[in-house]
């Protein structure tokens, strides 16, 4: 065999020497091509997937920004140092060697997997199946299993003791909202009960005389099922009116409050004034507590009232000056309008004449003249 090759490799031996320089040559001859073309033209980068950034997030959008910065940055420092410049045939060369060795590793780890497998692989004797020999066990059995399973499984996650710590929850909640609802129908209920503190006493002994008259009520309650047409009398308009709530004016409040006073006066000695006077006084601060404002103070009254009349006043001028300012502006649109109407008047009159007037002169001829032609005139 030996043999063989040594007499094919010398019949073929000065022919395929130069067949292979000239080869070579020819190789040597294109990367030089090849090294002329920039890289950046040699290649094609169509295949990158570029990064679509506007399906990314806000934060993914900043950092691949910030990220394609920072490359194209480092791709530009390693462009412009010397000892990092590739050509188009060093990064051809680099790919084909990146490209072996991926292909190597690939080769080696699909063998080590290869091995594996076959020694994992169990023999006849390591098949086992555990299959299930006699009749298939009854529905209530396997029913029973189950819940058995279920039980196990509670168990061990403590589903009871949950269950119940939410119920025993559930049930003092309820009670709790129970005895709140009590308390507070308990409250109500004496706070109806109780007299209020600014009721008169005529008003407390009718309240408690009211029990007594239960059988006119049930007279009143039987006669209001009864039912009648609706009639209409000459004092309802009188009733509607009276039922309206009027608003007292700022003169009305003072002379009130001013009767007060004088009434307080007269009775400032006595007892029953005392009385009235602390009556009066309480009476004012619940409703002062409640909200309401009471007019019972003649000076701030009187001020009030002054002030609101010069307001008035102040208001009634400046109505005044509007109208009469208004007035005068009207005056003079209309004296305006009227020149406007004058001057288009005269403006046809004198059209007309002048339109007149040429009219009345020839053409070519003398012309219009105020005497005849050889006159002395």
């Amino acid at each position: 065999m030996c043999a063989a090759n040594k007499a094919s490799a010398a019949k073929s031996g000065p022919g395929d020497e130069d067949f292979r320089q000239q080869l070579k040559s020819y190789s040597q001859f294109f990367n030089r091509l090849v090294e002329m073309v920039p890289a950046k033209y040699y290649f094609d980068n169509t295949d990158d997937d570029p990064v679509q950034l506007k399906y990314m997030k806000k934060g993914a959008k900043v950092d691949a920004k910030r990220e394609r910065k920072e490359a194209a940055k480092k791709r530009k420092r390693e462009k412009l140092d010397p000892d990092k410049a590739q050509t188009a045939l060093d990064i051809q060369l680099d790919q084909a060697k990146k490209k072996q060795r991926l292909a190597e590793r690939q080769g080696a780890s699909s063998a080590q997997e290869g091995d594996a497998e076959q020694g994992d692989m169990p023999g006849p004797s390591a098949l086992r199946f555990d299959v299930p020999t006699g009749a298939e066990p009854p529905a209530d059995e396997l029913r029973q299993r189950l819940h058995q399973r279920i039980e196990e499984m509670r168990a061990q996650r403590k589903a009871d003791e949950e269950r119940k710590a939410r119920a025993k929850a559930a049930k003092e909640w309820k009670q709790h909202a129970t005895s709140r609802a009590k308390q507070a129908h308990s409250q109500r209920e004496q706070k109806r009960a109780a007299p209020s503190e600014d009721e008169l006493p005529e008003q407390r002994a009718a309240k408690k005389a009211r029990p007594a008259s239960a059988d006119e009520e049930g007279a009143v309650v039987e006669s209001a099922k009864l039912s009648f047409g609706r009639v209409e009398l000459g004092t309802d308009g009188a009733r509607r009116g009276a039922q309206k709530k009027h608003k007292p004016t700022k003169t009305e409040l003072l002379e009130a409050a001013k009767a007060k006073q004088e009434a307080v006066k007269a009775l400032e000695g006595t007892k029953e004034g005392r009385v009235a006077v602390e009556q009066e006084a309480w009476k004012a601060a619940m409703a002062r507590a409640r909200g309401e404002r009471v007019l019972d103070d003649p000076k701030l009254l009187s001020r009030s009232l002054k002030k609101e009349q010069k307001l008035k006043k102040k208001k009634a001028e400046a109505w005044k000056e509007r109208k009469d300012q208004q007035r005068q502006n009207a005056k003079i649109k209309q004296k305006k309008r009227t020149e406007n109407l004058k001057a288009r008047s005269d403006t046809k009159i004198q059209n007309r004449k002048d339109k007149r007037e040429k009219k009345l002169m020839r053409a070519g001829f003398e012309g219009r003249r105020d005497s005849f032609i050889g006159s002395d005139k």
